[in-house]
């Protein structure tokens, strides 16, 4: 499942470095400088790519959470270790405006969701019933991480580059795994299950560095341990102040706060266009996570009482959770009174943190497709669940291997044309085979967008 999922994410041409352009100057200031701050470069492009913050103190630093900077650290050393040997230029002068950042950024982003496809395998492996063959248990499994991997925005968002998503998507799959073993050992007392729960306090607290709206999650988590797992409380909060505590001392010496300005309150809200984002988010031809990713309704079906006989028994709550969340995901990531389209991306972009939570209420459903036993009705919805998959994967595909759907954004810029969002004739979701069709292939998949493009 990685190598697959690494090879198609690496050899995919799109590259979306745009918010996250900071992330690796942070990445190359921690490791050399033991700091943050980005006051050491002095390219131009720092005015114009990614967004800088200055302190208080003079301090100039990525606007956006640090901590996604820390999966870019691998890349600095070996660039510095290759630079030792008398090859390439090293970390600073790619850091400093160089050549390469995007492909660095990319092939970084390849490896952390891939090994999120990895963990989504576990996950839905895990909650199958024993009674069900290894090899079936992998098949489902399988195709449970197939449509994650490449039917939604892990391809065409977050293996793009070193956004926010990447990071959270990692933890947030650690937690859903750590959780879901929990609730599915039976020896409570276990020093095994202790840890785990550590490790589950640490993965909830370790993705709200990574994105802020994940907030939602550290709620859920939280209170879900307390009402139905309450013996592992303790190890919970403990693993969850193992990242907290570093995390904040280091946001008090680097913003002179404990919570950086992009994580205070006051962003999100009832706005003239909530109905507006609302729906754009879920069913619009340029963000609708339903358009996009129609795979997903797998997730909600598995809910069922006729599809949990193939899942192990306990995880119908936590099950509820996952899929509460992501609705709370949807109402948060539609407050902003301005940008609430995501700005300059391809597809459900602020939805893609909750694709780890639809995959493994998924698993249920899927597993009953692929049962042996058929019927008119099975057969039927066989056949509607593949379609949705292909529909998922056709529409990703185009997000992750064609450059011209970035390009989409800004003929003429969605900032300021967002009716373009409800555009049916012309929407990103097609923009790729529509680009095809007009241009030829090689210039859908290779096209450089012009500036006025974003």
């Amino acid at each position: 499942m990685f190598a697959i999922a690494f090879a198609v994410y690496a050899v995919s041409p799109v590259r979306q470095n745009y918010d996250s352009y900071l992330a690796f100057p942070t990445a190359q200031s921690a490791v050399h400088d033991g700091n943050l701050t980005l006051n050491e470069f002095d390219s131009p492009l720092f005015e114009t790519h990614g967004w800088m913050s200055v302190t208080e103190t003079g301090r100039e630093v990525n606007t956006y959470p640090w901590v996604p900077s820390l999966a870019l650290v691998p890349a600095v050393i070996g660039l510095d270790v290759a630079k030792a040997i008398g090859i390439g230029p090293g970390s600073y002068a790619v850091a400093n405006g160089g050549r390469g950042m995007d492909t660095i950024q990319q092939l970084s982003a390849s490896v952390l969701v891939a090994l999120v496809a990895v963990i989504v395998f576990a996950i839905s492996f895990g909650r199958l019933k024993p009674t069900q063959s290894v090899k079936r248990r992998r098949a489902i499994a399988g195709v449970v991480a197939f449509g994650f991997a490449f039917g939604t925005a892990a391809w065409s968002t977050a293996s793009r580059a070193m956004w926010q998503h990447g990071p959270s998507l990692f933890f947030l799959a650690i937690a859903v795994y750590c959780c879901q073993l929990l609730l599915t050992e039976t020896e409570a007392d276990g020093p095994r299950l202790k840890w785990i729960a550590m490790f589950l306090g640490a993965a909830v607290a370790a993705s709200f560095t990574c994105r802020p709206t994940n907030a939602l999650t550290v709620i859920g988590f939280t209170a879900f341990v307390v009402f139905r797992l309450r013996v592992y409380l303790r190890r919970y909060l403990g693993g969850a102040f193992v990242i907290a505590v570093p995390w904040m001392m280091v946001n008090t010496v680097t913003y002179d706060s404990v919570l950086p300005p992009y994580y205070r309150a006051g962003k999100v809200g009832i706005h003239d266009d909530y109905g507006l984002a609302l729906a754009t988010n879920l069913v619009s031809p340029a963000r609708g996570l339903l358009l996009f990713s129609p795979i997903v309704v797998l997730g909600v079906f598995g809910l069922l009482e006729k599809t949990r006989v193939t899942v192990k028994d306990g995880l119908l709550t936590f099950d509820r959770l996952l899929l509460g969340l992501s609705l709370g995901y949807l109402l948060v990531v539609s407050g902003p009174s301005e940008n609430w389209w995501a700005g300059h991306s391809f597809g459900p972009r602020f939805m893609s943190d909750t694709l780890v939570f639809f995959a493994a209420t998924a698993t249920p459903t899927v597993a009953v497709l692929m049962q042996r036993r058929t019927d008119t009705r099975r057969t039927a919805a066989t056949v509607v669940a593949l379609t949705l998959l292909a529909w998922s994967v056709l529409v990703n595909a185009q997000g992750g291997a064609m450059r011209s759907t970035l390009c989409w954004n800004g003929e003429p810029n969605i900032d300021t044309h967002t009716s373009r969002l409800w555009d049916f004739e012309h929407s990103q979701m097609l923009s790729g085979l529509q680009a095809i069709a007009d241009d030829g292939i090689v210039d859908a998949i290779f096209t450089r967008c012009t500036p006025d493009d974003g």
